[in-house]
């Protein structure tokens, strides 16, 4: 009797893991969810129910330093951070991106190789010390990556852009 007690806690414990919530550690990435009726409360989640659908989002002059959370924006195919303090951007689960501007943030690294229908990509006015888009990236056909830590015009000649 006692296994069968635990093992019926562990389902319910393994079922529970997964409450629909979205962690958003950025107060202000969730007030500008919030701005945009995503969310209705700043405590740090966001329901997974709320986001699933968005497509466009712009969050742009924020304030937010984090996007922890955007990762469950699994249709976003246009996302708008720019004029932010942003050090680190992940989008690679946002597979439907199309158009990125994450420009005018302190971005160092940015991983857009999991964005395959990427084809507009502004991430000028960073810190990048480089950016990699040579096989994955077959859509993009407008990138400004200029005033970073390497040649943009450089590497849009490389691959024709």
């Amino acid at each position: 009797m006692k296994k069968i007690i635990i093992a019926l806690f562990c389902c319910v414990s393994l079922v529970g893991c997964d409450d629909g919530k979205v962690a958003v550690p950025d107060n202000n990435f969730e007030r500008a969810l919030i701005e945009l009726d995503y969310d209705d409360l700043i405590d740090g989640y966001v329901l997974k129910s709320g986001i699933k659908n968005c497509k466009e989002l712009d969050v742009r002059d924020k304030g937010i330093s984090d996007l922890t959370g955007i990762e469950a924006f699994t249709y976003l195919e246009n996302l708008r951070c720019d004029y932010n303090q942003l050090t680190n951007l992940n989008v690679s689960q946002n597979h439907a991106l199309i158009r990125l501007n994450c420009s005018n943030n302190k971005l160092i690294s940015l991983d857009i190789s999991n964005n395959t229908y990427l084809e507009i990509l502004f991430c000028n006015n960073n810190q990048l010390t480089n950016l990699d888009f040579r096989y994955y990236n077959t859509a993009l056909q407008v990138i400004n990556c200029t005033n970073n830590k390497f040649d943009c015009e450089a590497l849009k000649a490389k691959y024709n852009l």
